[in-house]
Formats: C-alpha cells, sequence, structure tokens
C-alpha cells in the first residue's frame, strides 16, 4: 500500500505510526484526498464515523452529504486484503458531528438521534482525539495545510458541553 519500501518508512508510514485508531483508513483518507477536498463540515462527518459500529436500534437524522467516496475507499482497501476490523467506519454519526461543527447545541444533537447523552460526548470526544492525532501526523511528514486544518476542525468542535475544561 506504499508504506514502506524495504525497511524505510514512506510518508504514508510516517503518517500512520501517529495515528492509533483505524490507522490505515485514517491514513487513506488523508493520501487519497478525500478529506482535504471536503468542506470542514463534511471532514467532521467523515471522522466521526472512523472506528464506530452502529447499534441494532441507533439512527440520526439528517445527513446532507454524500459519503459515497469513503465507502468506495473503504472497500478498496478490503478487496487489497486490508482485514475488516482495521477498516471499521459508519456513516451513521456524520450528521451529529457536522451539526456540531456547525454550531448546533447539544439539545438539538439529542433531538436528531436515538443515542444517549453520553454516546454523543463520547463520539465527539474520539473525534477532536483523532484530529489531534492527524495534526501531530500532519507535523511529522511537513504538511502544515492539513496540520491548520485539522486543528481548525478540532477547535470548533471541542467547545460547550463537550469542552474538558481544565485537564
Amino acid at each position: 500500500l506504499g508504506y514502506v519500501e524495504g525497511r524505510q518508512l514512506l510518508p504514508r508510514g510516517l503518517f500512520a505510526l501517529e495515528v492509533h485508531v483505524q490507522e490505515l483508513l485514517v491514513t487513506e483518507l488523508l493520501f487519497s484526498g478525500i478529506l482535504q477536498e471536503a468542506e470542514p463540515a463534511e471532514a467532521a462527518a467523515i471522522l466521526a464515523g472512523v472506528d464506530y459500529r452502529p447499534g441494532r436500534d441507533e439512527y440520526v437524522v439528517g445527513g446532507k452529504y454524500n459519503l459515497k467516496a469513503v465507502g468506495a475507499l473503504r472497500r478498496s482497501l478490503l478487496k487489497s486484503g486490508v482485514p475488516e476490523q482495521l477498516c471499521v467506519w459508519s456513516s451513521m454519526p456524520g450528521p451529529l458531528a457536522t451539526a456540531w461543527y456547525e454550531g448546533a447545541t447539544f439539545e438539538e444533537l439529542l433531538e436528531m438521534t436515538s443515542l444517549e447523552e453520553g454516546d454523543i460526548f463520547s463520539l465527539l470526544r474520539r473525534e477532536i482525539d483523532l484530529l489531534r492525532q492527524i495534526e501531530r501526523a500532519a507535523f511529522n511528514i511537513g504538511d502544515t495545510g492539513l496540520r491548520r486544518m485539522a486543528e481548525e476542525m478540532r477547535r470548533a468542535l471541542d467547545r460547550d458541553e463537550v469542552a474538558l475544561l481544565g485537564i
């Protein structure tokens, strides 16, 4: 997949070193250009689905973005031999992240979904952590544009009830 050559890590490999959840999927989302080409609110929707396995009765209403490119990338990775457990993604939580990114209140998020408050909080905190990992990884490969994009998204999401102040 272009992560190593001999014993030498290539840029994909250096990037993946700093990502600690769904490393291959996240790396490919970035190296394919899917995240960079997306509007920030759409990128928030994409990242919210990383490593998300929806429960049987869970639902989220809304979703104005077409996330088919992510599904296609995932299928391509699976076809190339990446094990399914290393390529977990769902579009289901995307509308929550988009709404939160765009300034919705926590109460508005609760009205959009069957998820409990703690599940929404956890979903958004995981995305914020993933964005921190992407910032570090972008620094490793010298991509200041990507680092800035991840930092701006993280700051937009890390607010109000979801912010962990003083920690």
